[in-house]
C-alpha cells in the first residue's frame, strides 16, 4: 500500500539528503507522530515505507481511553487492563507498540508515547469505581487546563494532595488511577512511567516521546506543587533512560506484551526480546546516487514534545552514544 503520506516522507527525505550533500552539513533528520489505534494504522499508514524514510517514529500511544468511552478506563497502560468479562484489554502501550513493530516498523526507530497528563471521567454511579466501571462523560475540567476531561499532571497531584482521593494501582496495566465522589482520573506517575522506561529498554526500542513538557508539575511562584521537585515526571524518564539509573518498579515485569487483535491485514505476533541492544544501530537510507548512514543509540533518546498556540509540535532530541 503507498499512500500519500509515503511519498511526503520521500520527498522530504531526498530533499534533506540533497542538501546534505550540496552543503557538507549533516542531514535534517525526519520524523513523524503516528497513531496508535490499530483501524487508523490499518487505514492511513504504510509502515514499510514510513519506516524506509523516516528516522524516528513518535508513536502517540495515549488516548488510548477516555470520555469518548461509555466506561472508565486507562490513558495509557502499559499492559492490557482486565475487563468485566474477564478479557484482557487489547488496548495497551505493549500491544499498540508491538502492532508497529508486526507490521515493520523498526524498533530503534519507535519512540514510545508518555502522557504527562490525565484522562478524567464522570462516574455513572460514584459507589461503582473499579476499570471498566460505567462513565456518564468527562470529568471536571482543570482549574488551569480548562479541558473537561483533561487534567496535567500537577493539576491531579494537587487533588491528590488535598485529600478526598481515593489512589489505587491496576497491577494488570501498571498504571495508578485516583477517584472521588463521581470523578474517576486516569495518569501516570514516577513508578508507571519507570515500569515503561524498564520495559521499553528491555525490549529495545528507540527511546520515548512526552506529550508534554508543560503539563509536567514545574515550579509555580517559586514552587512546584507536587512536592516530587520540579518537573518529576520528565526527571524520572531522564534519569531512567540518560544516566544509567536503574529504573525499579513494583512487581514482576511481564516479558511478552499482550498480541494486537485480529486486524483486516494478518500481521505475525513477534515475541520482544529481553536482551537490549549494547552497540549503536545503524541504518541505512534509502538508495540515492551517495548512499548515506546514520547511527542511532537505542534507549538513549528522549524526545519532549511541547504545542505552540498553533498547535505545530516543537522537538528537542537529546541523544547519547
Amino acid at each position: 500500500m503507498l499512500n500519500v503520506l509515503s511519498f511526503v516522507h520521500q520527498d522530504l527525505r531526498e530533499g534533506f539528503e540533497a542538501e546534505a550533500a550540496a552543503t557538507g552539513q549533516e542531514r535534517l533528520i525526519l520524523s513523524a507522530a503516528v497513531a496508535a489505534g490499530y483501524d487508523k494504522v490499518e487505514a492511513g499508514y504504510d509502515v514499510p515505507q514510513i519506516n524506509r524514510y523516516l528516522d524516528y517514529i513518535n508513536l502517540m500511544s495515549y488516548d488510548l481511553r477516555g470520555a469518548w468511552d461509555s466506561f472508565v478506563g486507562h490513558n495509557s497502560p502499559l499492559f492490557g487492563a482486565i475487563d468485566r468479562t474477564g478479557n484482557t484489554d487489547t488496548l495497551s502501550v505493549s500491544a499498540v507498540t508491538m502492532n508497529w513493530v508486526n507490521r515493520g516498523a523498526s524498533r530503534e526507530k519507535l519512540l514510545v508515547g508518555l502522557p504527562t497528563y490525565g484522562r478524567v471521567f464522570r462516574l455513572s454511579d460514584p459507589t461503582d469505581t473499579e476499570p471498566f466501571a460505567p462513565a456518564s462523560g468527562a470529568g471536571t475540567r482543570g482549574t488551569y487546563t480548562r479541558e473537561a476531561g483533561f487534567l496535567s499532571y500537577y493539576e491531579i497531584c494537587t487533588l491528590i494532595n488535598q485529600g478526598g482521593y481515593t489512589t489505587k494501582r491496576d497491577t494488570n496495566a501498571l498504571v495508578p488511577y485516583a477517584y472521588s465522589g463521581d470523578q474517576w482520573i486516569s495518569y501516570d506517575d514516577i513508578e508507571s512511567l519507570r515500569t515503561k522506561m524498564t520495559w521499553m529498554n528491555d525490549n529495545g526500542f528507540g527511546g520515548a516521546m512526552v506529550w508534554a513538557v508543560e503539563l509536567d508539575d514545574f515550579p509555580y511562584n517559586g514552587s512546584p506543587l507536587c512536592g516530587q521537585g520540579p518537573y518529576p515526571l520528565l526527571t524520572a524518564i531522564s534519569r531512567c533512560l540518560m544516566d544509567g539509573v536503574q529504573c525499579a518498579p513494583e512487581g514482576p515485569m511481564p516479558t511478552t506484551p499482550v498480541p494486537p487483535p485480529t486486524s483486516p491485514t494478518p500481521v505475525p505476533v513477534t515475541t520482544p526480546t529481553t536482551q537490549q541492544p549494547t552497540t549503536p544501530v545503524v541504518v541505512t537510507s534509502p538508495s540515492t546516487s551517495k548512499q548515506q548512514q546514520t547511527t542511532y543509540c537505542p534507549s538513549l533518546l528522549i524526545v519532549l514534545t511541547s504545542v505552540t498556540l498553533l498547535e505545530i509540535a516543537v522537538h528537542g532530541y537529546v541523544g547519547l552514544c
